[in-house]
């Protein structure tokens, strides 16, 4: 390998979702003090060892790169490790739900920043993205750490619906006050040039596979957060080819 070309570490899935890492040292403690294993320990190290052989599949994806490799075999093995490495990360999820960690950001700069980083995931599957927030929003105290996994979680699978022949996915965020109570109110409306392939019935259904994306867990942890948030969530199917989920959560 020439010295100056280094692996790229992009790809490769970190050893332990961090939500898992304060846990791992207490039961470690525990078990210092003889304590029984219990099903959460194992769980976790089931995640941490499945983490390490994806890291382990990424480093010879690397490698294949650079003995030239086919660009478009190594991709999709890429994007194989990257929905195994999400799915990973959700399973925890599923099962335990992550402590609030209350902040106070600009929801402008989150839908920007969310959106910014989704366009450049699918732009090359033909998919338009843009951003609008209404009336000037100010900065607030939310769980912005789930906020920003709820609205991640939304416009992949919008993007997933158009990303057959491409088209076009909105995101629109803006405050609503119901009864003296604020509320933040999240849209993301995608409009394709075929069907979205997917009825509003079935699109918080686990493991669903949308245009051949698999949504795994994503909705599903979606629609959690936004309960735990005393908010909701929706999804309408406008036409065969224009649908939008509508998410409200209320403001701390």
């Amino acid at each position: 390998m020439p010295e100056n070309q280094q692996l790229d570490k992009g790809v490769f899935p970190s050893a332990m979702p961090p939500e898992l890492s304060d846990r791992a040292a207490r039961r470690t403690a525990s078990r210092k003090k003889g304590e029984v294993v219990d099903e959460n320990e194992i769980l976790e190290r089931v995640v941490h060892e499945l983490q390490n052989h994806l890291q382990t599949i990424g480093m010879g994806l690397e490698l294949l790169r650079l003995t030239g490799a086919d660009p478009q075999e190594c991709q999709t093995i890429e994007q194989g490790i990257e929905r195994a490495s999400r799915l990973i990360r959700e399973i925890p999820e599923y099962f335990s739900s992550p402590k609030p960690h209350l902040s106070i950001q600009s929801l402008a700069a989150v839908v920007t920043d969310v959106t910014r980083q989704k366009q450049e995931q699918w732009h090359s599957q033909g998919v338009r993205l843009q951003a609008a927030c209404r009336d000037p929003l100010p900065a607030l105290q939310m769980d912005w750490q789930q906020i920003e996994k709820i609205l991640d979680r939304l416009v992949a699978c919008a993007c997933a619906f158009v990303s057959a022949e491409g088209g076009e996915v909105e995101v629109e965020a803006g405050l609503r006050e119901v009864e003296a109570q604020r509320y933040v109110e999240v849209q993301v409306s995608s409009r394709g040039v075929a069907p979205c392939g997917v009825e509003e019935s079935e699109v918080f259904m686990p493991f669903r596979r949308i245009n051949g994306y698999p949504l795994g867990l994503s909705l599903v942890l979606a629609r959690r957060t936004v309960e735990r948030h005393h908010g909701q969530i929706t999804f309408q199917k406008l036409s065969p080819n224009h649908g939008r989920f509508t998410a409200i959560l209320r403001v701390h």
